[in-house]
């Protein structure tokens, strides 16, 4: 019989610390049905595992104990979204872009109507993309992935690790919100690609093999070439953004447990039911990940990823970096910074009521001045109009939250509500640029595809227009043939799919007969 020894690299002191954070967060939060947890804990360098938990007891039977919940394939939740938004600033999204917050339905690939909402259930307009993805906003992330593509960030996973991701035809709008199952050590590798400054992170567990005569029989290759899966200003603006607590703070609050005492970048994932915690982070250094949850699948109550993963998270890294001098995340040659206006994300100009300095990749910042905060007609030839008050001209989307939120909106349609009633009577001429009318569904530049296991007659996309001035009915027209007059809200009416290409689009006639348009909207059915 032949001895062999391995050599692994883990950490043992770090391991201990990991078992030790998961038995007490477990024990901690039992009476919410919390019955295990993961941890791995990568070098970010050479990705060497330093430790991995499996589970908080492996002789739990009554808890499936045995099983290795890192290597377990589970939902992300909100813990996938950074993949979805380097795809993003990779495709020319800066940190300042400005995204919408809003209620928001969109229409999936089956054709199903998705409206997400925010754990919190609140909407908070409009917020750069710096906000959105640090504050973990739901449908801000849906529109993202809509403008980036499935497959693009789809394809940007595999590249980053995420092995399980197979086949992108099988994935829809939520899987930015987690809607595809990874592995916890392939997303912490994964995130492994932020901390190297864009290389993949293979993860490594033996370093070497050898006989008990000292044979060497396998030995890790100590200079593997690294696949390059990010530009360095991509993952340095993820870092930046991750480990940004003011930006982190409107969704978490100033002093979650998220926040260290050196930098950090993180982010955590809750899915649907409580079924699933996570929390991934890491330092220029260390990459941490952390599951909570039920092997089987059961839910916990109301513990989310900042509540059961993070303070798990929160112990390993500490402890890991307890003796090691800070290390900021420093930005690559390729990065400049700018004050903008928010949340425009433009150049500030005088009226412009809230700024901050911003980083962008070199040759993605902004040249156009703020035209978010105006006073009306002021910037005229003829500035009769002009009565020396700041207005926020919001997008049209945005309208019913700005109100809500007592925003100061310009006493013109369509902001102005008695302006849109007074369109409906005539008073006011209403023009297509006006924006009166647009298609709630479906989304500009959609892809469906047809299903062979589905009846044709049960294949159908829900088209709905919504006018913000009184209408006598609104026409909706497919590849300029009108197919549907509805009279009556919520103008909605199920259009049946059928293979090619296709521009939908909404017109309606006001009270007063005058004719207004939508934005058209394109889609392509593909065969089954």
């Amino acid at each position: 019989m032949t001895l062999l020894s391995g050599i692994r690299a883990l950490d043992l002191s770090l391991q201990e610390t990991a078992q030790a954070a998961v038995s007490r967060q477990v024990e901690a939060l039992h009476e919410k049905n919390v019955g295990s947890g993961a941890v791995v804990a990568l070098d970010a360098d050479n990705g060497e595992i330093l430790a991995m938990v499996g589970s908080a007891d492996y002789f739990d039977a009554a808890k499936d104990g045995a099983v290795n919940g890192a290597l377990a394939q589970r939902q992300p939740g909100s813990s996938i979204k950074p993949v979805v938004y380097a795809a993003a600033l990779e495709r020319g999204m800066t940190p300042s872009t400005p995204l919408l917050d809003i209620p928001t339905s969109f229409t999936t690939r089956s054709g199903e109507v998705y409206a997400p909402q925010n754990y919190d259930l609140t909407f908070h307009g409009i917020v750069p993309l710096r906000e959105a993805l640090a504050s973990s906003f739901n449908v801000p992330a849906v529109r993202v992935l809509q403008s980036v593509g499935i497959e693009e960030a789809f394809r940007l996973g595999q590249d980053m690790g995420l092995t399980s991701f197979r086949n992108p035809e099988a994935y829809d709008l939520s899987l930015t919100l987690g809607g595809g199952e990874v592995r916890l050590l392939d997303l912490t590798a994964a995130y492994g690609a932020f901390a190297s400054g864009g290389f993949r992170v293979e993860p490594t567990s033996v370093l070497r093999i050898e006989t008990a005569n000292g044979k060497k029989l396998y030995e890790a290759a100590p200079d593997r070439p690294r696949p390059r899966v990010l530009t360095a200003e991509t993952a340095y603006l993820i870092s930046d953004i991750l480990s940004d607590n003011d930006a982190r703070t409107p969704g978490f609050g100033l002093f979650s447990p998220l926040r260290l005492n050196k930098p950090a970048a993180v982010k955590t994932g809750t899915t649907t039911d409580f079924r699933d915690n996570w929390t991934i982070g890491y330092s220029p250094d260390l990459v941490v990940g952390v599951w909570a949850g039920n092997p089987d699948g059961s839910s916990m109550r109301n513990v989310s990823g900042v509540d059961g993963a993070a303070p798990i998270w929160r112990d390993v890294m500490l402890t890991a970096l307890r003796n090691k001098p800070a290390r900021t995340f420093e930005p690559p040659a390729g990065i400049e910074t700018l004050r903008v206006c928010l949340p425009s994300g433009l150049l500030p100009t005088p009226d412009c009521q809230r700024t901050r300095l911003e980083v962008f990749a070199t040759g993605t910042a902004p040249t156009r001045k703020d035209d978010y905060f105006r006073r009306m007609g002021c910037d005229q030839a003829s500035a009769e109009t002009c009565d020396g008050r700041v207005y926020a001209f919001v997008p049209f989307e945005a309208i019913p939250w700005a109100r809500d939120a007592g925003l100061d909106l310009p006493p013109i349609a369509p902001y102005s509500p008695s302006a849109q009633r007074a369109a409906g009577r005539g008073l006011s001429p209403i023009t297509a640029e006006s924006a009166a009318l647009r298609l709630v569904s479906p989304a500009d530049g959609l892809v469906f595809s047809l299903s062979r296991e589905v009846r044709p007659a049960d294949q159908a996309l829900p088209v709905q227009a919504l006018p913000s001035v009184p209408v006598r009915y609104v026409e909706i027209q497919v590849n300029g043939e009108p197919v549907a007059r509805l009279e009556d809200g919520p103008y909605r009416f199920s259009w049946p799919l059928r293979q090619g290409s296709f521009r939908i689009q909404a017109r309606a006639v006001t009270t007063a007969g005058q004719e207004i348009w939508s934005p058209a909207a394109a889609l392509q059915v593909l065969p089954p």
